[in-house]
Parts: C-alpha cells; structure tokens; sequence
C-alpha cells in the first residue's frame, strides 16, 4: 500500500515542486524530503492508530497528512506568491481529488490532521487547548512576565503535535522562519512539559561560536559513565535546544 502512494502521490509532487520552482524558506534535497516523509510515517503508522488489516484508504489519509508536511512544509510565500497556498491547491486537486478521505475544501490543507477516530481530517483551531496559567504562576495574568506566558494558537497546537510525533523517534527537527515567528518560545514550551525520565540544554549560538566553543558546551550537561563513554545524568535522555545557529558572523564593522 504504502510503495503505491509513494509512486502516486511522492514522486509527481517532488517532481512539480521541482518544475514549478516554489523557493523553500530554506533549501531540502530531495533525500532530505523523502527522509522526513518517512520518519513521519513511521511516527504515524504506529499498531494503535494502524493495527494489521486497515483499509487502505485509512492509510492513504496518513500518508497524505504526512505527505502535504514533507513535501510543502518548508514552501514559505512573499510578495509575489503564496507557495503554500499554491502547493495546497495543486495537492488538493491532483492528489486527493479521487480518494475516498478528501481534505474539506476550506483553507488549506496544512489546516488538517487525520484523525483515525473519527475517520475524517479535522482542522486543527478544533482542537486548540484552552489557555492555562504556568504551574506555580500568580494568579493575576498581568503579574507574570511576558516571556512566560505561552497563549495556544493553531500556528503552535500544530507545530507542537508534529514535534510530539517526531521527538520520542528521536529525529532531530529544526524550526526555520523568521523573527518573532514564535520558534523559540513553541520549542521551549515543549522542553518544559518533557516528562521525567528526560532532561534538556538550551544553547543559546552567536557570531563568536565556533565548532570547539559548541563542543565543550555541549559537554557541559555530560557525566562521564564508563570508559570514554558520557552521558546524561542517570538513566535520563537529554535533549538540546540550539537556538539561532543561523547568526552571520561578525564583519569589520563589528555588527552582524
């Protein structure tokens, strides 16, 4: 089932996004595509949501919600164009017009989770949590520092579900977009509700790091087990956050 979607589905889309020449917010190989299309999978064909014996239909509504993040996730729009609202279109009409769980027409496809429940894709504001006060936190909203405060909207329910998916399959993910795109708050929003048996390190780059410099920090959170063998505390699995890798380096001018 899953080699006909790919043959279907996978290959025409690549080979349209490809001729259409939609600019990605930063550039994928086709490898890297496939690569995330099939840890997405993987995540998702799990024997609870998939067990032997589901119609296939039911698996083509998983592939195309993983496919729709693989393939168009990084299509970023400007001035002139909406890429993703393009790949969306095209996805729509060429890909899922015929099969037998289509996306809803409004919005965009990105809109959409496939629920194996309800047997149906339903749209992420549907399942937005309600906001809550930070354990601990007082209970005046206005006495809490602004960096703390974490509103859910559909941008972070949605990229906060696809992080839950991919991160106990330990598959690195990396958060690309530009300034106040709320990349840094989503992520460490998720490192604070890690559960127990793991632990996290943030690091924060700049112009001045270098690869020795991002070594030894990375050593830091490290205890020695074994030999030359180091690890997290205990048993726990740790978890990095790097954040801004992208910053230029200094110039004469001293900025960057």
């Amino acid at each position: 089932a899953l080699d006909m979607c790919f043959h279907t589905y996978a290959a025409p889309a690549l080979e349209h996004v490809r001729r259409s020449r939609w600019k990605r917010v930063t550039p994928l190989p086709d490898i890297s595509v496939i690569q995330t299309l099939c840890s997405e999978l993987d995540a998702m064909l799990t024997p609870e949501d998939c067990p032997a014996g589901t119609e296939q239909d039911v698996i083509e509504a998983f592939f195309h919600c993983a496919a729709v993040w693989a393939l168009g996730g990084a299509l970023g729009g400007d001035r002139t164009a909406d890429t993703r609202a393009l790949f969306s279109d095209w996805y729509r009409s060429e890909c899922v017009a015929k099969a037998a769980i289509r996306y809803p027409d409004d919005g965009l496809v990105f809109d959409y989770f496939f629920s194996p429940l309800e047997r149906r894709f339903v749209h992420w504001a549907d399942v937005v949590p309600d906001f809550a006060r930070a354990s601990g936190a007082e209970p005046n909203v206005g006495e809490q520092l602004g960096a703390s405060i974490m509103v859910p909207t559909v941008h972070s329910t949605r990229l906060g579900a696809l992080i839950d998916l991919l991160s106990p399959a330990r598959v690195p993910i990396m958060l690309v977009g530009g300034v106040g795109t709320a990349k840094t708050t989503v992520l460490r929003n998720k490192l604070a509700t890690l559960p127990e048996d793991f632990t996290s390190y943030s690091i924060s780059l700049n112009s001045y790091t270098d690869a020795g410099l991002l070594q030894n920090i990375l050593e830091q959170p490290l205890e020695r087990k074994t030999g030359s063998s180091y690890g997290p505390p205990g048993t726990k699995r740790l978890t990095y956050l790097l954040d801004d890798p992208n910053i230029c380096p200094v110039d004469k001018y001293g900025t960057q």
